[in-house]
């Protein structure tokens, strides 16, 4: 499971990544720039990423800045769609135009609507002509002439934009069957779906991040504590253990204290656990410390030499 979503994590975070390094880095500029910006949209990812799991560890931490981090974050995130919007509307684009360039097709109505604007324009100038002469019949048969080419190019053009909407196929087509119910043009419906698909990836990368993040750190539990390792007998004295007091008693610990516990277990406190470190770091007194250890002693998954505790079971970091 954890391999899985350390997968998950590492392509939907290139995903985000290239999408937004090949958008900036198609801006008009010389290379200097395209580089400039591709090293720019990295680093901005690469702190999107760090700037939601630092977020929520400060804020466990009871740190303000945690909070900072995270709105950070989040503008990040809007910058991020914004770039994997851009760049899918791109590509899409880019896909269509050379469908159609390469198109015969196309090319012959782009002729001939060309030779129609030609003929226009030569038609318009003479017209302009004649009538600053004495050619004012001339003059009104060339325009007649032209209204007939310009419906003849207006209809070239409708053929134009109706091959363009064939040729960009099923995908416009989904585009325009969601758009009649919307009451939006597909071109709006087109780019607010690559908006939420990239919110989408955005969301699902930083979600498994945080998973991952998560199953790394995991504490482990007291109430179903591992069976402590038998130790092996050597020659150094038998470790004495500290009876709990009248008012210590092991089974007496409520769940703050049990949650301290599990700390000292998992080896957040070191090891050999420092009293010290769990009277500051846990901000309890010395005597609820004291009852802890006691407690953990009881349960045979700390032994005490002199004055120094010790783990029973070894701890992984």
């Amino acid at each position: 499971m954890k391999f899985i979503i350390a997968l998950s994590t590492l392509l939907l975070c290139t995903v985000t990544l290239s999408s937004a390094v090949l958008f900036w880095s198609s801006m008009p500029t010389d290379q200097f720039g395209k580089l400039l910006a591709g090293v720019t949209a990295t680093a901005l990812e690469a702190c999107k990423y760090s700037f939601f799991p630092a977020g929520i560890y400060y804020l466990k931490k009871r740190n303000i800045g945690g909070a900072g981090l995270l709105l950070m974050g989040v503008v990040l995130l809007a910058i991020s769609v914004a770039a994997t919007t851009g760049f899918l509307e791109n590509a899409y684009n880019q896909q269509t135009q050379s469908v159609q360039q390469n198109s015969l097709e196309y090319q012959t109505k782009k002729q001939q609507l060309n030779s129609l604007q030609q003929q226009i324009d030569t038609l318009n100038g003479l017209i302009a002509a004649d009538a600053q002469g004495s050619y004012r019949s001339r003059a009104y048969e060339n325009s007649e002439k032209v209204k007939v080419l310009e419906q003849q190019r207006d209809k070239a053009l409708a053929e134009i934009k109706d091959y363009r909407q064939a040729v960009q196929g099923n995908a416009q087509s989904l585009f325009s069957a969601m758009a009649i119910p919307l009451g939006q043009s597909p071109d709006v419906v087109r780019q607010g779906a690559f908006m939420a698909l990239a919110l989408i990836v955005d969301i699902c990368a930083i979600s498994a991040l945080l998973a991952l993040s998560g199953m790394s750190n995991k504490p482990l539990p007291v109430s179903a504590p591992a069976p402590a390792k038998p130790q092996e007998k050597t020659s150094s004295p038998a470790p004495t253990k500290s009876p709990p007091t009248e008012q210590q008693k092991p089974n007496e610990l409520n769940q703050q204290e049990k949650d301290l516990a599990a700390q000292i277990l998992a080896g957040i406190f070191g090891q050999p656990p420092s009293m010290r470190r769990v009277i500051k770091e846990g901000k309890v007194r010395h005597p609820d410390a004291k009852k802890i250890m006691d407690y953990l002693i009881e349960k045979k998954q700390v032994t005490k030499e002199g004055k120094q505790y010790q783990l029973v079971q070894t701890v992984i970091l």
